[in-house]
């Protein structure tokens, strides 16, 4: 069944490894998890040979500015904290993260906007 972005739910730790609910102000979440395979082709075989190997996840998200959001991004730059983000409000994906990268972004004739980038270390979890 299709669902509606409007009911997305996103939350991540702050500096105190509190789980805040940004929820209101993120208009935008990129979730990206991936799983590496290695080759294992052998002389004299017609097609390439793989193996699975790790599974590894990267996301971002975007936002619209507020000063509280700010704080809490800004606090956690480098750090590792948690993250549950639920597409539809019910299935919540869960883990640990890094935060790698936070972009506030000012324009002349716009609202002020932000983006923030995450690497998961470890495994995330599905519920």
């Amino acid at each position: 069944m299709f669902v509606h972005g409007k009911n997305t739910e996103f939350s991540i730790d702050d500096s105190a490894g509190t789980l805040r609910d940004i929820s209101d102000v993120v208009n935008g979440v990129n979730f990206n998890p991936t799983a590496d395979t290695a080759e294992v082709s052998a002389f004299q075989a017609n097609s390439k040979g793989y193996v699975p190997g790790l599974k590894d996840c990267t996301f971002s998200i975007e936002f619209s500015w507020d000063a509280t959001v700010d704080g809490y991004l800004f606090g956690i730059l480098g750090k590792e904290g948690s993250f549950d983000y639920s597409p539809d409000g019910t299935i919540h994906y869960t883990g640990e993260a890094i935060c790698t990268a936070y972009t506030p972004a000012s324009a002349a004739n716009n609202a002020v906007k932000g983006s923030a980038s995450f690497q998961v270390n470890g495994d995330v979890s599905r519920a």
